[in-house]
């Protein structure tokens, strides 16, 4: 039996998002790392206004930015492990609240033992961990109630 498929590689950050922009490490060293062929003539035009203007005249570029990384995350063990969970991530369906579940609490902050004990359910934001909302707070709900959410996928976060 013949089988007939497309493989290719799959350029994935740590955070899913392109790396654009000059790079620290080498001056004039310019990246249009991550961008797939839907978005490469979109950010084709990005980087080429920042190289001549300064800065990206067309979108704001920030979350896009090559320079955007703590050191944790440019370590091979994290860009391997984000990278690994980002194919599931690219190709099914995700909550926009769905947290990363490799590679966590590299930063925490100093009450982040008692935030626990209180239940926190915490978000990565970067590297570091804080709390969305707390278990201890529970009762609140009940309280002063929540608008109604009907739809199952609202319900997750």
């Amino acid at each position: 039996e013949i089988k007939y498929a497309i493989n290719g590689l799959l350029s994935l950050t740590p955070d899913g998002m392109p790396c654009l922009g000059e790079t620290r490490e080498v001056r004039n060293l310019w990246s249009a790392a991550a961008v797939w062929v839907k978005e490469g003539p979109g950010m084709a035009q990005v980087v080429a206004e920042w190289m001549t203007y300064g800065y990206p005249r067309v979108i704001d570029v920030h979350g896009a930015d090559i320079a955007r990384f703590y050191a944790d995350e440019c370590s091979d063990e994290h860009i391997w492990s984000r990278a690994e969970e980002s194919f599931n991530k690219t190709y099914g369906i995700v909550h926009p609240q769905e947290q990363w579940e490799g590679r966590r609490n590299l930063e925490v902050g100093p009450y982040f033992s008692r935030q626990e004990d209180l239940g926190a359910m915490f978000f990565q934001a970067r590297t570091w961990e804080r709390p969305q909302w707390f278990a201890s707070n529970a009762d609140l709900a009940e309280r002063y109630g929540l608008a109604e959410r009907e739809v199952e996928w609202d319900n997750r976060w």
